[in-house]
């Protein structure tokens, strides 16, 4: 029973119609059944759904969901959430088995629906003698009053010049519609989703290889807010963007393993602390992991078994950075790494990060 029929026969049920009355105009609308029939379907339906989503916050808001189509703002008034709650609500929905779907800015219950799988873009590309590169960045910001276009060009054409197969984007490509902390509308320059994206279509390097982008926070400001998915709906307007997944991705190229991450939170005393308790949560270890969101440079040859980097961002100083006394890496990595063939399996043989500092352009 879909989604649909469940609210149709909720409301007729609250019209006041008889379980007889309610299968007749059912009858006409979808298939033929007896009222009988039909108050046992629909019961067994609401018990699927109630085994399902289980008690507290989260059953909540699933029924409020399954009864009509709720933006996230209205969802947040209802149940009395801030925005760090409703953040959180949204990513427990979306990962719980109930199946919520984003439709025309609104979340709504599509009982047929079954839980998505997690997917690895799988790629292949030629090599030199073994050896692979790859242009890493993250964090460029479009839109932003603080954006450094002119540092994402340099990066591009720094790839374009050392003859990387393609680029790898952890995330926040653009800086997000105005809520993600107070007072983020004074940092935008450009207002609107339709007009960041155009925006940023225009003004990011277009270069005759692929870059892989990965949705950040920023990036999932205007999810989180009307359902419009930012990152999916640019790379449908380029040949040269491929849109690989929302804060996490698995990318296969060549028998090796990369893991493209967006983090969270602020940044520790110690740099590292962060990249590597969350390799610590690793349940499997891919060859390479690329970190966003700290803005800043990093390179763990070796921890637990894969290669970390941050490569970085092309965002200046913010106001909240200048408050919590944080100065960006501006710039980005080339990755250079040498594969053969060990016992069966790819590996790492050697690799090189070279770190492209483009600080003077600040």
């Amino acid at each position: 029973m879909t989604n649909e029929e469940i609210v149709f026969i909720e409301e007729n049920r609250a019209s006041g119609n008889s379980w007889s009355e309610v299968a007749k105009v059912y009858s006409e609308k979808y298939v033929p059944i007896s009222g009988e029939a039909l108050r046992s379907k629909f019961r067994r339906e609401i018990k699927k759904l109630d085994d399902t989503v289980g008690e507290g916050l989260l059953a909540k808001a699933i029924r409020i969901v399954r009864r009509e189509p709720i933006t996230s703002i209205d969802l947040a008034r209802k149940l009395c959430l801030d925005y760090d709650q409703l953040d959180e609500l949204l990513v427990e929905m979306q990962e719980a088995r109930a199946a919520i779907k984003w439709k025309d800015g609104y979340l709504i219950w599509d009982a047929m629906a079954g839980k998505p799988e997690d997917g690895i873009t799988k790629l292949s590309f030629e090599t030199d003698g073994g050896w692979l590169r790859f242009g890493l960045l993250s964090d460029t910001h479009s839109c932003s009053i603080y954006e450094m276009p002119e540092a994402v060009n340099e990066l591009y054409d720094t790839f374009e010049s050392e003859g990387v197969s393609c680029v790898l984007h952890t995330g926040d490509i653009t800086d997000g519609i105005g809520h993600v902390f107070k007072g983020q509308l004074s940092e935008l320059k450009i207002f609107g989703v339709d007009k960041q994206l155009d925006y940023t279509n225009y003004t990011y390097p277009c270069k005759p290889f692929k870059t892989y982008i990965l949705a950040g926070n920023h990036d999932d400001d205007a999810y989180k807010t009307c359902g419009v998915d930012v990152v999916k709906n640019l790379c449908d307007k380029r040949d040269d963007f491929e849109y690989v997944g929302r804060y996490g991705a698995y990318i296969e190229t060549n028998g090796i393993k990369f893991y493209l991450l967006h983090g969270d939170g602020g940044i520790p005393v110690a740099i590292s602390y962060k990249p590597q308790k969350l390799i610590d949560t690793f349940k499997v270890i891919p060859d390479v992991t690329v970190m966003g969101h700290w803005h800043t440079f990093l390179h763990l040859p070796k921890y637990r078994g894969t290669t970390c980097i941050l490569p970085g961002c092309t965002q200046r100083q913010t106001e909240y950075m200048r408050r919590k006394c944080l100065n960006p890496n501006i710039g980005g990595v080339v990755l250079s790494v040498k594969i053969a063939d060990i016992g069966g399996v790819s590996k790492i043989v050697k690799h090189y990060a070279e770190f492209i500092d483009l600080e003077h352009l600040a």
